[in-house]
């Protein structure tokens, strides 16, 4: 029996992973250790947890938006001098499970907000905007209504600019 959590989660990849695996499979490992070992010291710092590893694609938990945000925020600045791009999702929702079997419409939804992001850029759903404590280092703007595959309503999403 699984109980049912509101968290955020934190989706990240790096932008055509495959791509960049078929033309230097070195490459490719260092962009994921990079990313992974700055995903896991962030989750560290801003008390998240880091749930799961796929070839690019990394998750991570947070209970606080603000701390969750402030490590999308610290990721993109780590990645800054970095040869590859990541996008990010932030989504604040009802999550299943834990660790490695963590499920549920949360997860979905911000694993389909990276898809949406810009390389090197941050898209957050409205319950994730809704939560977050004014940012002074953040300007948020509306992204529209979007239908994501595996959600039964459409999300209203948001870009976040570095400002």
């Amino acid at each position: 029996m699984s109980s049912e959590h509101r968290k955020v989660i934190l989706c990240t990849n790096i932008v055509r992973y495959e791509r960049l695996l078929e033309l230097s499979k070195a490459q490719a490992q260092a962009a994921v250790s990079f990313q992974e070992h700055t995903v896991a010291e962030l989750a560290k710092k801003f008390e998240g947890q880091l749930v799961e590893k796929v070839g690019g694609r990394i998750m991570a938990t947070f209970k606080n938006p603000d701390s969750a945000m402030a490590s999308a925020v610290s990721l993109l600045k780590a990645i800054d001098d970095e040869p590859f791009y990541v996008r990010i999702g932030l989504h604040f929702g009802d999550t299943q499970g834990s660790g490695q079997s963590l499920s549920g419409s949360g997860v979905v939804i911000a694993s389909e907000l990276a898809e949406l992001a810009s390389p090197d850029h941050i898209v957050i759903s409205e319950a994730l905007k809704n939560e977050l404590s004014s940012l002074p280092h953040v300007k948020i703007i509306a992204a529209g209504e979007r239908s994501l595959p595996g959600v039964s309503s459409p999300v209203n999403s948001y870009r976040v600019e570095i400002i």
